[in-house]
């Protein structure tokens, strides 16, 4: 902590050299249809690519610029670039053309699939649509195969739910958002993930590290800040659908219609796979089948002044189920009797949210921020002989006032905020029913110069009913320029939350293990702290990125789930040692010729836990990662190729499991696993196959003593690889 202080005091000294300066106000319009409406993220850059912005949510931007500067060079996907004169300080504005609406011209600048942000103060990694096409992307769990920092894996053989992990540690720890809006926790916190359908993604925002504390008390090691297609930006129609060889059918359509100043978007996604396989012949199904249907409506105002108001409905329907049979094996191991198991889950949910804008005081950027998040949730699952009953009903409210107290440099944010959750939780009849009311304030400072150093200074509390505790959460983010393009970035924070210890693991229900929970389970709570370093070099008209992380998560308590005490329990305890997770990850992506990008990373993860008085590497956790992605276009940008290689290290399964009355290996080996994805690209509609795990590489023998599912030793959470083979599909996309 003192060299942290010291690194913090000698970057405010570094303010006194700072040169005279302009800043600069203004405002970017996207010509939809003819109809001007404010671009959201359009990038303004200077010709040499040192001072950059981008537009907030209104379309607005600010820009310190020395003087010797006359004009801006504004882009965004999907539009022709402009140029963007400097002849004001104030109410500067430009309105981008469609390239769509362009004739008789080639368009050749290429869109950036994802990319570091320079200008944000914490560091922030984006997706964009064009990145979300480079796989399949079927569900916001699909998106980030192509990602280092996100990683995806399969949590069990029988639900097929995939989960991701963020600096060694588990999605939960993650703060998912939806346009800002704190979106799947709860018992949404697992499921949500493959709940949301891709083609509705506009964009991703990946941010290492606590985010602001305006966002909630949440988010130990991150933020994922998935932003939609806006009513006012999509088009009037589109429909993708997909189908690969495993028979799972998907079709995604939305569109949009206007009255008055409202614009209106309607989105539908329906999926289904029934296809019944058992390839590893163990009688249980490699993949559940489904029926999921989702439906989205929401509703955009800008009003004369440039402020949006956003009001919507979300609803989710999953029924889910998998099960051993004898369809695929010829006979029973000898002195077996065939024993049906059945899981079964099946909810609804259904979300309404809000948010708007209001000015204040009749002056530009000094603002008040209103959101609002409903949520009912109603779940009930079948695991064996076990029922599982699930209800969440959730409100969450936050205002956020903006002010600019002194000059343009300075931003104060202060306002408060009430998350409101009632659960009702049973299982093997423990009762873990209970409500949560969470009342918080916050307050925060920026100090934002886009030439030198940029600071978030900020500080929560909030009061947790149920312990009757207040917990403070603050955090700092620093970003400061130590070169042309080069940038070093540092945080430090505190976030906690309230696990649901059931249905964030119910893979391991799926086993023979008896539930035990250990005294009374507290709020989880950490510290993370960490420093980034990125740089662009040009080499030959070239780009080539560079990317380092070392993060460190500290846990002050941890739920611990233990499944090394003994293979026919699960213990659920509260931390009574260390635990810790120190992540280091290097990246670097290179366009050595035209329209081919090469990237690689390389990752490293020492994650430890005290189980039991003993300090262990967490299990299913792989301390060593790699990736190497090529993308290729070719036929002026029309067909587009992708292949993604990823790497994953040895990794500890856990201790006291047992196979056929044997003891179970406690490490697994290596594996890669490779994808491919075409795209070639028409008028208004694109085709695209690809492949998943192309390799075929699965792990053997997946679920321990598969044929006597009611027996001691049963258990099918213990996965570490792939579970299907190779997977060939194909889908169009056509919008209009």
């Amino acid at each position: 902590m003192k060299h942290f202080i010291i690194v913090l005091l000698l970057l405010l000294w570094c303010l006194t050299g700072i040169k005279a300066q302009t800043n600069y106000q203004g405002r970017v319009l996207g010509a939809f249809r003819d109809k001007p409406s404010p671009l959201y993220m359009a990038a303004l850059h200077t010709s040499d690519k040192v001072y950059v912005a981008y537009t907030d949510s209104n379309g607005l931007f600010t820009l310190q610029l020395p003087l010797d500067y006359r004009y801006l060079i504004c882009t965004y996907p999907g539009f022709k670039s402009d140029t963007l004169w400097l002849v004001s300080a104030s109410n500067l504005e430009v309105t981008l053309k469609e390239i769509t609406a362009l004739t008789g011209v080639t368009i050749t600048e290429k869109t950036d699939e994802s990319y570091i942000s320079h200008i944000q103060t914490l560091k922030t990694e984006v997706i964009t649509t064009a990145g979300l096409k480079k796989n399949a992307c079927c569900n916001l769990a699909e998106s980030f195969e192509s990602n280092p920092t996100i990683d995806g894996s399969s949590a069990d053989a029988v639900t097929g739910q995939r989960q991701i992990q963020m600096l060694g540690l588990s999605g939960i720890y993650v703060q998912m958002l939806t346009e800002m809006i704190p979106d799947l926790r709860g018992l949404n916190i697992i499921t949500g993930l493959s709940a949301m359908p891709g083609p509705f993604i506009k964009n991703i925002y990946i941010r290492k590290g606590p985010g602001s504390v305006a966002n909630s008390f949440e988010g130990i090691t991150g933020q994922i800040d998935v932003e939609l297609i806006k009513p006012s930006e999509a088009d009037t129609f589109m429909v993708n659908l997909y189908a690969n060889s495993q028979q799972r059918l998907e079709a995604n359509t939305y569109f949009r219609n206007r009255f008055r100043r409202w614009n209106m978007l309607t989105m539908l996604h329906g999926s289904s796979a029934q296809l019944q396989m058992d390839f590893n012949k163990d009688s249980f199904l490699d993949n559940p089948v489904y029926r999921v249907f989702t439906g989205i409506h929401r509703w955009q105002h800008m009003s004369r002044h440039g402020k949006e108001t956003h009001i919507g409905i979300k609803y989710h329907y999953d029924d889910a189920q998998s099960f051993n049979t004898l369809k695929h094996i010829h006979h029973l191991p000898d002195s077996l009797v065939f024993q049906k198991y059945l899981f079964q889950t099946r909810y609804n949910r259904a979300e309404v949210f809000a948010k708007t804008c209001l000015e204040l005081f009749h002056k530009e950027n000094n603002e008040l921020g209103l959101q609002m998040n409903l949520v009912n949730h109603n779940q009930q699952t079948f695991i064996g002989t076990r029922i599982y009953d699930a209800e969440e009903q959730t409100l969450y409210l936050n205002s956020n006032f903006q002010l600019l107290p002194l000059n343009d440099k300075l931003i104060y944010r202060f306002g408060g905020g009430l998350m409101y959750s009632r659960y009702k939780q049973q299982i093997d009849q423990i009762d873990l029913s209970r409500t949560d009311v969470i009342p918080g304030l916050f307050t925060e400072l920026t100090y934002e110069d886009c030439d030198k150093i940029s600071i978030i200074a900020g500080l929560r509390t909030d009061y947790y009913n149920n312990n009757r505790r207040i917990y403070p959460a603050p955090r700092i983010h620093i970003r400061y320029k130590v070169g042309e393009e080069a940038f070093i970035r540092a945080s430090a924070g505190i976030g906690w939350r309230v696990a649901n210890i059931i249905q964030e693991n119910v893979n391991y229900l799926i086993s023979s293990r008896t539930i035990r929970i250990s005294g009374t389970l507290q709020p989880e709570h950490a510290l993370n702290f960490g420093i980034n370093y990125t740089q662009n070099i040009r080499l030959r008209e070239r780009e080539l990125q560079l990317s380092f992380d070392a993060y460190r998560t500290q846990f002050f308590n941890q739920i611990v789930v233990d499944i090394d005490q003994s293979y026919l329990d699960l213990w659920f305890y509260n931390l009574s040692g260390k635990s810790f997770a120190n992540s280091v990850q290097t990246q670097i992506q290179f366009e050595p010729v035209r329209n081919l990008t090469l990237m690689a990373a390389a990752k490293w993860n020492q994650v430890r836990v005290t189980y039991h008085g003993e300090l262990l590497q967490r299990p299913f956790t792989p301390q060593w990662r790699g990736m190497f992605n090529a993308a290729y276009a070719l036929l002026k940008s029309k067909l587009k190729i992708d292949a993604t290689l990823q790497w994953v290290g040895p990794q500890r399964i856990g201790a006291n499991i047992r196979y056929d009355g044997v003891p179970y290996k406690q490490f697994a080996p290596a594996y890669i696993r490779i994808l491919a994805h075409v795209t070639y690209v028409f008028k208004r509609m694109e085709c695209y196959v690809g492949s998943e795990n192309l390799s075929a590489f699965t792990q053997s023998n997946p679920i321990i003593n598969p044929f006597e599912p009611f027996s001691p030793g049963f258990d099918a959470a213990m996965i570490w690889g792939p579970i299907m083979g190779r997977i060939v599909y194909s889908g169009i996309r056509i919008s209009f």
